[in-house]
């Protein structure tokens, strides 16, 4: 029987130290499994990113870098990060032991093709050593832009846009790694403006970033050079292409607005001049008090008559129920509106009525020729912006 005891005792000492062993590995498990605060900077190879996105794997957990290329994220070890960003390739990188890990990443659409540099110079993409990328004609035409700048948007990375020409012929600003003044090069002719160039001409269009650009362009490119190649007839071509796109655009959002007081303020000012005529009282209109001695004769039957703040650009005035007041228009001999009372009621659609439907008709038509020796190309374009 004793021997039995001592077997029983043996199994239960080995349950219990392999129960303590799993504890002792879920406790260690667990204390690694801490998030951390995980920061570092993304860039490429001229410089920090702004704007990469950074993505715990396999879930809805990120954020971005800044204006520098910088960005702080919680994680935990073992998580896998996803960098990614437009025209780049997507990276990964897994938490460690260690709290900051800084990325670079390459560009996933240079050409292994020939692009045009500087003074018609053709090199290889690959071979060049600075940050270049390429867009094909064909790319820029497809959403039908009107003005280039934004033509380009997400097709090129480190870009900015700012303005929207929508309701006038001005071209968007563009900022390249956040500079503004880009230079613009259009088979090797420097550009002060993008206005007149007609997005069914190019050919390809290959921005140059950082300060590579000043050594081709001299300190005009120090901010960036787009360099736009125009199409060519290829030799025994003869083609004519028509092109037409009709938008229609409308404000997309407005803000919210109270429409439950009118204009006036928490505490009532009382204007210079004539401070006896106004009696400051917090959400309540004040009367008019007619003077004899100095106002028209016509005046005297509005004395008593209520009167908004005129002079106030804040709502914190007497609620809109329908009073009847006498408005700023309402003084204005010749007017319309001169000696009549109106309601203090809410105008809830005066900022959306504002605003009208525009319109932008883009129509275009290009020929082109080639033989031996020559090519020829020509293109004529319509745009026409209304509001209906």
């Amino acid at each position: 029987f004793l021997p039995q005891l001592i077997q029983i005792y043996t199994n239960m000492k080995k349950r219990f130290t392999r129960i303590l062993t799993l504890l002792l590995a879920f406790v260690v498990q667990f204390t690694f499994a801490q998030e951390k605060t995980i920061s570092g900077t993304v860039s490429d190879e001229s410089g920090p990113l702004p704007g990469v996105s950074v993505l715990i794997k396999g879930t809805t957990t990120g954020t971005e870098t800044d204006f520098d290329g910088k960005y702080t994220i919680n994680a935990n070890e073992g998580d896998i990060l996803v960098y990614s960003f437009i025209g780049m390739a997507t990276k990964e990188a897994t938490v460690g032991t260690n709290s900051t890990i800084n990325t670079v990443l390459a560009s996933d659409n240079v050409l292994d093709e020939v692009v045009i540099t500087a003074l018609g110079i053709k090199r290889e993409a690959k071979a060049l050593g600075y940050s270049q990328q390429t867009v094909k004609g064909d790319a820029l035409t497809k959403t039908r832009e009107t003005d280039i700048s934004t033509a380009l948007a997400g097709k090129v990375s480190g870009i900015q846009f700012t303005g929207q020409p929508t309701s006038s012929f001005k071209s968007a600003d563009i900022r390249l790694r956040g500079n503004k003044n880009v230079l613009y090069v259009v088979d090797g002719i420097k550009l002060n403006t993008t206005a007149d160039l007609n997005t069914e001409d190019i050919a390809t269009m290959t921005v140059l970033k950082g300060l590579t650009a000043t050594a081709l362009y001299g300190p005009e490119g120090r901010n960036g050079a787009i360099v736009i190649t125009t199409k060519r007839a290829k030799d025994g071509e003869s083609k004519i292409t028509f092109n037409s796109s009709y938008a229609l655009s409308n404000v997309y959002s407005l803000p919210d607005y109270q429409n439950e007081y009118g204009g006036g303020y928490a505490n009532d000012g009382k204007p210079s001049g004539h401070p006896e005529r106004y009696t400051s009282a917090i959400g309540y209109f004040t009367p008019f008090v007619y003077d004899v001695d100095n106002d028209p004769a016509d005046w005297a039957a509005f004395d008593g008559q209520q009167l908004p703040t005129y002079f106030a650009d804040e709502s914190w005035g007497p609620k809109l129920e329908g009073q009847m007041v006498r408005h700023w228009d309402s003084w204005i001999p010749g007017d319309p509106e001169f000696g009549k009372l109106r309601p203090w009621t809410a105008n809830p659609d005066n900022v959306k009525d504002f605003y009208r439907t525009g319109t932008t008709s883009d129509n275009s038509i290009s020929f082109s020729k080639g033989g031996e020796g020559y090519s020829v190309n020509g293109n004529v374009r319509y745009i026409d912006k209304t509001i209906i």
